[in-house]
């Protein structure tokens, strides 16, 4: 996931990462918004691409958001492969896969990110329990779903959100069993 075939994509990657794991989705791109590919002419690497998309005033917001989730985890190519390099046109360059998130917390490599990931682990717990929930149900979570999530995620905290206990919460949750 976050590739388009040819080429991971920080962007797509951060995007998903904030919406499936840490339950905060960036708003849909203006309808107006350049591909990234229009950042440059020449071959760039992935990150230099990202970074000349933000220069883009109606971009800069959301991007700045995503762009350095999505850049810890670069190492990983479009199928999911372990990578210390890019090509760039004729040349493989070296990944660097740190970032600086909006909140100034800086981190270096893939490590450092999970750290900071599981840092938040009610929030991971939170939108993991939510994209599942809204999996299981095929629909989208509505307000009426908010109570069924908050007892799940309070019964996980008991064994600090372990998997488990987030799937069975679900699959035993109101919503679930009367779809």
């Amino acid at each position: 996931m976050g590739s388009d075939g040819n080429r991971s994509s920080p962007v797509i990657r951060g995007a998903l990462l904030m919406d499936k794991l840490i339950n905060m989705p960036p708003p849909p791109p203006p309808p107006n918004a350049p591909e990234l590919s229009a950042a440059s002419d020449v071959p760039v690497s992935n990150r230099k691409i990202a970074e000349l998309h933000q220069k883009q005033t109606a971009c800069a917001s959301c991007h700045k958001r995503m762009d350095p989730i999505g850049f810890g985890l670069e190492n990983f190519d479009v199928i999911g492969q372990w990578r210390d390099t890019e090509p760039v046109g004729k040349k493989n360059i070296p990944i660097k896969a740190s970032a600086t998130l909006v909140s100034g917390v800086k981190f270096k490599n893939l490590d450092e990110l999970k750290e900071l990931l599981q840092s938040q682990r009610h929030r991971l717990a939170e939108g993991v329990v939510e994209s599942l929930l809204s999996y299981g149900l095929g629909r989208k979570n509505s307000f009426s779903d908010q109570d069924a999530v908050d007892s799940i995620l309070q019964q996980a905290k008991k064994n600090d959100y372990r998997m488990r206990d987030l799937i069975f919460g679900i699959v035993d949750s109101e919503p679930f069993l009367n779809k």
